[in-house]
């Protein structure tokens, strides 16, 4: 056999002094004559060969930190002149016994409220994590747009593990505006003594005049809009039979719509300069998109799977359009949505 006849193909890997070569022939592998027995034994072969190989170079990859740290709420929202609470909160922790921890956050903007009038300086309040527990704090001072809390649990307090508030805070609104709040430090222990991995994620306030924004929301496919979800600043209402709806939120303001077997819908928008706070102010109609039966905030073949299960049924879950039951025009409103996904943009 010539050398366009033959495919060489070895491969060689030394592990442990041991030494292992697979050879295929590419005129064998085409000749009938081969038993499959054959065949696989050099499948195995080789086979072996690539394992030990990736065994021998599979780098170590670092793992990810499963625990976290946040403001909450993540966008603080605070009214001109008033006050309001967040907290920073931790996630996911195991057995932290010592923090150590550094915030920033716009002094012209906000103002912490001091916990511990008591105290000298401006204090935060410890959070539900360590609250009732013997807990020793070391730092505590919030001053020139800066807050440092640092303490640990005293022997023998077992360690903090899963979710809770680390510390609260009482802000003060001062000037109009919107700034960051930002992790600068975060040190975290255990009982041992060793550092814990810890997923940092900053946070907003904004400070602002509150309006009585109105609007309306509409269902596809229906003629009755009540009850559809309307979210803004951390408070909630529902629509009247007409869609109708009117709540009190800041300029600029981001309205979230909500209702099952729709996809959800934002509406944002600015506060005209010249309106007073307080003032009434008409933020225009939305609508929303109908056939998510599998409630995923996306419309896709599985929604239309889910349709074509109940198709011929009174099923109230899957009757988008609420006839009573599921047909062609159920089907139809799904498919003309096909492949849209919520939050749709409304401005």
């Amino acid at each position: 056999m010539d050398s366009r006849g033959q495919l060489l193909f070895s491969i060689e890997c030394e592990i442990g002094g041991v030494q292992s070569e697979a050879l295929l022939s590419k005129a064998s592998l085409w000749t009938p004559s081969i038993s499959l027995r054959k065949l696989r034994l050099y499948m195995i072969k080789l086979l072996l060969v690539v394992w030990l190989l990736m065994a021998c170079l599979q780098p170590v990859l670092a793992e990810e930190p499963s625990a976290m740290m946040q403001f909450q709420p993540n966008l603080l929202s605070i009214r001109a002149n008033q006050t309001a609470k967040g907290t920073v909160d931790m996630v996911g922790v195991t057995n932290l016994f010592a923090v150590d921890i550094e915030l920033s956050y716009d002094a012209n903007l906000v103002e912490v409220v001091d916990a511990d009038p008591n105290c000298d300086g401006i204090q935060v309040a410890l959070g539900s994590a360590y609250l009732g527990k013997d807990f020793f704090t070391a730092e505590n001072q919030a001053s020139d747009g800066v807050i440092k809390f640092a303490g640990t649990l005293i022997a023998p307090e077992t360690p903090f593990s899963g979710n809770g508030s680390l510390i609260t805070i009482t802000w003060r609104a001062k000037n109009q505006g919107q700034s960051e709040l930002k992790f600068n430090k975060a040190i975290l222990i255990d009982q041992q003594n060793q550092a814990l991995a810890m997923e940092l994620k900053n946070g907003q306030v904004r400070v602002g005049s509150t309006y009585r924004l109105s609007g309306q929301a509409q269902r596809q496919g229906r003629t009755n809009h009540q009850d559809v979800t309307v979210l803004a600043d951390g408070q909630s209402v529902q629509t009247a039979a007409d869609g109708r709806f009117m709540l009190e939120a800041m300029g600029p303001y981001r309205l979230i719509f909500t209702s099952p077997n729709y996809l959800s819908a934002v509406l944002e928008g600015t506060v005209p300069s010249n309106v007073s706070a307080g003032a009434r102010v008409e933020v225009g109609n939305v609508t929303l998109l109908n056939g998510d039966v599998t409630q995923d905030d996306k419309i896709d073949i599985f929604d239309l799977a889910r349709l074509g299960s109940r198709y011929g049924n009174a099923d109230l879950e899957a009757d988008l359009n609420g006839d009573g039951l599921v047909n062609i025009f159920d089907m139809a409103i799904a498919a003309g949505n096909y492949g849209k996904q919520g939050a749709l943009s409304h401005e």
